[in-house]
């Protein structure tokens, strides 16, 4: 039974300040003590359920956005959900707790976390609800959105390696190389290039595989990705990595003990976590002709005839092919681009 008392507007709400149900718990170290706030947010309405949401930015991409528009990111942005499904081991009350069994079934987290708010009298009602909920198409389990550290390159910051004839950024040059450097047929093709290149964000280059081109690089423990010293930046370190790459190839990076090979004696090992992300293929794809051509007198020819897809070209065509399709048996067209 509930009784209506009064209207309130967004900017009311606006003034609330808010606590977690953890707020100020026993053994909490401080981990829920921040004061939050109501957010205004065009994804959610009053058609639906109460008008109200939990925001978790670190888990939905439309709360992301959100704190990433207001500028609040670092303050929001949490780590609690590991690769293995499970919280991290250091989260007071509940460190380890598995959210999904590695079978797909619920773990001992959510039981855990409810017993705790009802313990520190922060729990109004518990319940089960079914709903439909995201699955891998791949194993059929259910999946858990997180948001996770990734490796970029920054398009709009100054490359400052000397080479500024067709601009100081990797956008500016990207730009200026398809309009001063590419003959294109028909004229009509530039537009789509150039439209792509001048809106696209950060190039996001990490992805997490099982095989790939890895990305050399050791984080510092106990660091987030924020802080300045999160990445390595040292020049012998880089020095021995590429020495080994040129004599073994990429597969240095994954053979036992590479990280004291490459850190021993200039920092210490045990200090750092040896990144095992791979490149984008698509950074594969766009760069591999300039290592063949870099280092080969010959290197055009073999590119040519090797990597015909991968050379830098002055004329890019645009052509119609006919091909047929076993499938649905009928004529198509493919078209194809350079």
């Amino acid at each position: 039974m509930f009784r209506r008392l009064c209207d309130i507007t967004q900017d009311d709400l606006a003034k609330i300040e808010l606590q977690h149900p953890l707020h100020g718990a026993e053994g909490g170290e401080g981990e829920w003590d921040d004061i939050r706030d109501f957010r205004s947010a065009d994804f959610v309405t009053d058609t639906e359920g109460t008008g109200f949401v939990h925001c978790a930015p670190s888990h939905g991409m439309e709360e992301f956005e959100l704190y990433r528009d207001l500028g609040m990111l670092e303050q929001v942005i949490t780590y609690n959900v590991m690769e293995d499904g499970r919280f991290r081991a250091d989260l007071p009350f509940f460190g380890g707790k598995a959210i999904l069994k590695p079978n797909g079934k619920e773990g001992n987290a959510n039981g855990a976390i409810i017993e705790k708010l009802a313990e520190v009298d922060g729990l109004l009602a518990r319940g089960k609800i079914k709903h439909s909920y995201p699955h891998s198409w791949r194993s059929k389990a259910p999946v858990i959105y997180r948001n996770t550290p990734q490796w970029f390159a920054a398009v709009d910051k100054p490359v400052n390696d000397g080479l500024d004839t067709y601009g100081k950024t990797i956008r500016e040059r990207a730009l200026a190389s398809i309009d001063e450097l590419v003959t294109w047929t028909p004229p009509t093709g530039r537009n789509r290039l150039y439209s792509m290149i001048e809106a696209r964000p950060d190039w996001v280059l990490s992805r997490q595989r099982a095989w790939g081109v890895p990305l050399t690089c050791f984080t510092k423990n106990g660091c987030f990705p924020t802080d300045d010293d999160y990445l390595l930046r040292n020049s012998v370190v880089n020095a021995r990595v590429l020495e080994a790459f040129e004599v073994e190839g990429a597969d240095a990076w994954y053979m036992d003990g590479a990280k004291e090979r490459f850190l021993s004696g200039i920092v210490e090992p045990e200090g750092y976590t040896q990144v095992f992300d791979i490149l984008d293929v698509w950074f594969d794809s766009g760069s591999t002709h300039a290592f063949v051509l870099r280092d080969r007198e010959d290197g055009a020819m073999m590119a040519w005839r090797t990597f015909i897809w991968k050379v830098p070209i002055n004329t890019a065509v645009g052509f119609i092919l006919p091909c047929y399709n076993p499938v649905v048996r009928k004529a198509a067209h493919l078209i194809v681009e350079f």
